[in-house]
C-alpha cells in the first residue's frame, strides 16, 4: 500500500501542505518529490476541491472516511479555522448544535456578517457549503428551513428533538 494512504489511515485527514512537510520530514524526500506524491495519489485518496485554502492547499481524505465525525468533519474543520477560514467557523457552529442549525440562527451562531467588504457574508457561505456537498438544507416540521451536516433522516432524529428542545 502506498505510504500516503498509510498516514491519512493513521492521522486522518489533512492538507496536503502537512502531508508534504511528513513526507520532507520523515521519508527524507525533497519538497518537490513531495508535491509530485502528492499529486499522483492513489484513487483511494480523495480531495476535497469545492473548498478554497490558502496557497493552493488541497485537504486530502480517504473516501471511507468521508463524513466521520473525527477523521474527517473535526480534521476539516480545524484546517479550515487554522486556515482563518469562516468555512471552519460555520462549520464548527453547525457541529456544535449537533449537526444541525435552523437557518434563520445560523447568521448570528457562525459569526459572519450579513454583508461587510472584503468579507464573505453568511448567505455565501451557506451557498458555498451547499454547493459543495459539506451541507444541506433540509426542512423540519414546526421550525422551518434547517442547515444540516447529513441529509439522512436517521441521524437527524435525536439532534432535531434537541433543537426543538432548544
Amino acid at each position: 500500500m502506498d505510504v500516503l494512504y498509510h498516514y491519512l489511515r493513521r492521522h486522518g485527514a489533512c492538507l496536503s501542505s502537512d502531508l508534504a512537510k511528513w513526507l520532507i520530514d520523515k521519508q527524507g524526500i525533497s519538497a518537490e518529490a513531495a508535491r509530485k506524491q502528492i499529486s499522483r495519489r492513489d484513487e483511494q485518496i480523495k480531495c476535497l476541491d469545492s473548498l478554497k485554502f490558502p496557497r493552493n492547499e488541497k485537504f486530502l481524505y480517504l473516501k471511507q472516511d468521508y463524513g466521520s465525525p473525527t477523521r474527517f468533519w473535526w480534521q476539516l474543520t480545524e484546517a479550515l479555522k487554522r486556515s482563518n477560514s469562516s468555512y471552519g467557523f460555520a462549520l464548527d457552529a453547525i457541529r456544535a448544535r449537533g449537526g444541525i442549525i435552523p437557518e434563520a440562527h445560523f447568521y448570528i451562531a457562525s459569526g459572519s456578517p450579513l454583508e461587510q467588504k472584503k468579507h464573505i457574508s453568511a448567505s455565501v457561505i451557506i451557498e458555498r457549503l451547499v454547493e459543495a456537498g459539506l451541507i444541506h438544507r433540509i426542512e423540519v416540521s414546526e421550525i422551518g428551513n434547517c442547515l444540516s451536516l447529513s441529509k439522512e433522516a436517521e441521524y437527524l432524529e435525536l439532534p432535531i428533538a434537541d433543537m426543538r428542545a432548544r
